[in-house]
């Protein structure tokens, strides 16, 4: 379970470019938000009433397995009074660039 909210943190905050300490925390509350939204949603289902099921490349099996498939995702906490005008303002007022990549 912790590997996959991992998996989903890195969607917002990869580590191939570096954030500073506020873009980097405001990516990982935005990745529980969308992870907490999306964790119970339901299968989806075929016409006849049955779970609908996809076909994915296993490397452990080396071998396709079939994988529930699940709703599409809606973004309603996209939509809270204000938070996408507040992000845009904020980076609006950001003085640094977008992202800029990790040094090693």
């Amino acid at each position: 379970m912790l590997e996959c909210f991992h998996n989903h943190i890195l969607m917002y905050a990869s580590k191939r470019y570096s954030f500073d300490y506020p873009a980097n925390r405001a990516r990982n509350l935005l990745a529980v938000i969308d992870y907490m939204a999306h964790k119970d949603r339901p299968d989806q289902i075929d016409e006849q009433g049955n779970t609908k099921y996809v076909a994915v490349w296993s490397k452990r099996a080396n071998n396709y397995v079939a994988r529930k498939e699940k709703v599409p995702k809606t973004y309603p906490y996209m939509y809270v009074q204000g938070l996408i005008g507040a992000i845009l303002e904020r980076r609006e007022q950001d003085q640094g660039p977008l992202f800029s990549k990790a040094v090693r």
